[in-house]
């Protein structure tokens, strides 16, 4: 099979009159003592070389020892350690005043034995270990996926470097250790982002991709990852109450009197069907839903009865996951409507002089389903009837006729959206003092 071979040299350096040498590769991408489990002061090392193409191109090494003194001719025998015969098996011989390489290196165990022929005959050792980078990350997958319940996994083939005690020959297994860490687009809580299999609860309402970061013990990084299409939906709404100009507005305290017009704001992600649950129990029937099958639907309800309502909304995706707002664990999510109970108060001050204060005879009235209030003079005869507790007496008669001042009396009489019943009568004195600026 045709290779293509990348070059990493390793270079040992070697002192004349001496035993003393450096092992070195500026092109390795990592390095480690090798350890023996007989002789723990061997210093050999161990370069690796990663190889990240995984596409059949193979990563060769290449040795080179420099000589500190050019002025000797040295002698260099290369060899390559057999683990079958436990030997070292002659590769190279060469002369040089100054170095020798060796090319086209597999993996394995090498060593050099340098000599001048007089007094300096001496071994270096070095271990040459390819890296198959390209399989550290076998599979990134969902291993499980149903309503609530995510479990990514990661499969990992991380190398395995072998290596030989040279004393009794025991093989020693150098594992390329891991870490990792998940993160997600868009960006997504992940339990645990530093496992394999991580379990996610509640998994995003939106398509994501998750990704798996791998980094083995040579610094070398590889990322890998998953696309999730979702099934989850997220249920939340937003409450509006009418205001005094007839008008929704979005409030986060809805209350008012009765009868209150609501209605709700649906916000609510990947929801394709949704039940709405008023919580009017004073309604036949209430248990029932209201069912809305688009997010841009808004309905209204109306509050007759003064009370305290509950809403619950239960939405639904399209492969029928579902997810209930307010959460019936979280007091902090409640949704409510307050309607305020009835209550019918009559004036005990009237002074109609247009000074803005105290002009119109006018109850306060909160909830109430019938009003009735009239006025009579003190002959009994009807100078002014209302319906509406939102207007009053002006202390005119027959359109803008100013009444005389004297005793006035009025008789008022209510129900409540409660069922509360009201009745007032009493008398008034109509007072016409003169207005100061």
């Amino acid at each position: 099979m045709w290779k293509i071979s990348l070059f990493f040299t390793l270079v040992l350096l070697v002192w004349s009159f001496g035993i003393n040498a450096q092992i070195f590769s500026p092109n390795a991408d990592y390095k480690i003592g090798a350890i023996y489990v007989t002789d723990t002061t061997k210093l050999d090392t161990i370069f690796i070389f990663n190889n990240p193409d995984g596409n059949g191109k193979e990563v060769l090494g290449s040795l080179t020892v420099i000589s500190a003194d050019t002025a000797t001719s040295w002698d260099f025998v290369w060899s390559k350690y057999n683990p079958i015969s436990n030997m070292f098996d002659s590769i190279l011989f060469e002369s040089s005043t100054d170095f020798s390489t060796i090319d086209s290196l597999e993996e394995g165990g090498y060593q050099v034995r340098i000599s001048n022929g007089i007094d300096v005959d001496t071994i270096f050792r070095a271990w040459v270990f390819i890296n198959h980078v390209s399989n550290l990350i076998d599979i990134v997958r969902i291993k499980n996926y149903i309503c609530y319940n995510l479990t990514l996994e990661g499969i990992l083939k991380p190398d395995t470097l072998i290596y030989y005690d040279l004393i009794d020959f025991s093989e020693i297994t150098f594992v390329n250790g891991v870490s990792l860490n998940w993160t997600s687009e868009p960006p997504s809580f992940i339990p645990y982002p530093y496992n394999l299999q991580t379990k996610i609860t509640f998994p995003p309402v939106v398509d994501t991709k998750y990704y798996l970061t791998v980094t083995d013990s040579s610094g070398y990084k590889k990322i890998d990852s998953v696309f999730f299409v979702t099934s989850e939906v997220k249920a939340e709404f937003e409450i509006a109450i009418k205001d005094e100009i007839e008008e929704f507005k979005i409030t986060d305290n809805p209350e008012g009197q009765a009868p209150l017009e609501v209605k709700f704001i649906n916000t609510s992600e990947n929801g394709v069907e949704f039940q709405w649950f008023y919580g009017d129990s004073t309604v036949e029937g209430f248990e029932e839903p209201e069912f809305t099958f688009n997010v841009s639907d808004e309905p209204e309800y109306t509050y007759l009865i003064p009370n305290t309502y509950y809403i619950t909304l239960i939405a639904k995706s399209a492969d029928r996951c579902e997810d209930i707002f307010p959460d019936p664990n979280s007091p902090d999510e409640i949704r409510r409507v307050k309607v305020y109970y009835s209550k019918l108060e009559v004036p005990n001050i009237f002074t109609p002089n247009d000074d803005d204060r105290n002009d119109i005879f006018k109850v306060e009235g909160v909830s109430l389903k019938n009003f009735h209030g009239v006025i009579l003079n003190r002959w009994g005869r009807k100078v002014f009837e209302w319906s509406d507790p939102e207007k009053g007496w002006d202390g005119k008669i027959h359109g803008d006729n100013l009444a005389a001042p004297g005793v006035y009396f009025y008789v008022i009489t209510g129900r409540g959206w409660d069922n509360e019943a009201y009745k007032f009568q009493g008398s008034i004195y109509l007072v016409r003092e003169k207005k100061f600026n």
